[in-house]
């Protein structure tokens, strides 16, 4: 990649002379997505993409539909064609409205309401303006545009107006093959994480279930109550800057954290507490703590020398979904008070449980592993991402 030598300015970035700069509306004709609601999506049948799917299933370029409609729903739906740009046309943030992903696939399909479809002219290269329109730069004009409070919405005539930065088509062309190839590296991390998240619950299953429950049929059934005293997290007041201890709270109860804490009577928890989200749309997740402080909608649990912290950690998250049954709350779930009584299991040894802790955190150090590299590669990305997409450098072509 070469250093751009540029002076053209563009919504506070500059470009190079043979770049141009177009508004949306001179790269195709906008139109609006219909229909398709929830309970009119089946399992297979022709495909179709909901709004909400642009963000939670598809990332710049629309790889496969996970949604799809029969022939009667279809005809009331508008239907997409190969390079047709999505927007999303509503959303919870400002950050996030107008997320865009190109459809390149030959497949006939449709988009629902609240999704605004740019078909773009033949030389427009819809691959490589699903990169542009995600760009820091582009993003701000959109967040510009936003309008709403709980629910914010942008429209076919916003969208017109953002101004893009294109090269000539052979660097549009170029650029988007790098950045495709930079995608299918993520998507292959990704794939090898889900073959190794399959491999640990086949590891828990095996050693938490069979090996307990035939194996060891002498076992005792024990209640969680007899080894464990359950500590609720409180209300503490975040700091301004990133000193103090880390909080973990249902926002990021399994993620980085993103608030911190000086407050002196906080609940803290050390590494390898066993923690459960107590309040919340996911309560009843279970993780490992690491030194820091617990919000009020977790809560952790300090065990006696009797069990191993990661033993019943993963004993937990392999039995979840019948924590997610016991879950009470008509508005937002939560977990009962007795619920250390009420969660019985077979007690192995401590060597026993040590044993079958050091496979389970091994499986579970290779997702980590895989996990990391793969924020790493994204975070490559979008490194690249800024520079070629404003032009500051180019590819040697």
């Amino acid at each position: 990649m070469a250093k751009s030598k540029t002076i053209k300015p563009s919504y506070h970035n500059e470009i190079p002379p043979d770049w141009e700069i177009k508004e949306l509306n001179k790269l195709g004709v906008f139109s609006k997505g219909k229909g398709i609601l929830k309970e009119q999506v089946i399992e297979s049948g022709l495909p179709c993409i909901r709004y909400g799917e642009i963000y939670t299933t598809h990332d710049f370029v629309v790889k496969e539909f996970k949604s799809f409609i029969n022939e009667e729903v279809a005809k009331e739906s508008q239907p997409i064609k190969k390079g047709d740009i999505l927007f999303a046309g509503s959303g919870e943030t400002l950050e996030e409205i107008g997320k865009a992903v190109a459809y390149t696939g030959n497949e006939k399909a449709y988009a629902g309401g609240d999704v605004i479809i740019l078909s773009t002219n033949g030389d427009s290269h819809a691959e490589f303006l699903s990169f542009v329109l995600e760009t820091d730069f582009v993003r701000r004009q959109k967040r510009r545009l936003g309008q709403g409070h709980s629910v914010v919405h942008i429209y076919p005539r916003d969208l017109a107006t953002l101004k893009i930065p294109l090269p000539p088509l052979k660097e549009r062309q170029a650029i988007a093959d790098l950045l495709h190839l930079m995608d299918n590296a993520i998507i292959k991390k990704n794939l090898l994480i889900e073959k190794k998240l399959l491999q640990k619950k086949w590891l828990m299953q095996k050693y938490l279930s069979e090996t307990l429950n035939e194996e060891n049929k002498q076992l005792r059934t024990a209640k969680l109550s007899e080894f464990t005293k359950k500590v609720k997290g409180k209300v503490y007041k975040a700091s301004e800057d990133k000193s103090g201890f880390p909080c973990i709270t249902a926002t990021s109860f399994d993620s980085n954290y993103t608030e911190f804490t000086n407050t002196k009577d906080a609940v803290k928890c050390e590494y390898n507490d066993v923690l459960i989200l107590w309040d919340g749309e996911n309560a009843g997740a279970v993780t490992t703590g690491h030194a820091g402080v617990i919000g009020s909608t977790v809560a952790k649990l300090i065990l006696n020398d009797s069990l191993d912290n990661h033993f019943i950690t993963f004993h937990l998250q392999y039995y979840n979904q019948k924590l997610r049954a016991i879950r009470e709350g008509s508005g937002v779930p939560h977990m009962p008070g007795d619920f250390e009584d009420w969660y019985h299991f077979k007690i192995p040894s401590k060597e026993k449980q040590n044993e079958i802790t050091i496979v389970l955190c091994n499986a579970e150090k290779e997702i980590q592993i895989l996990k990391a590299q793969t924020e790493k590669l994204k975070e490559k990305k979008k490194g690249i991402m800024q520079q070629l997409l404003t032009g500051k450098k180019r590819l040697t072509l």
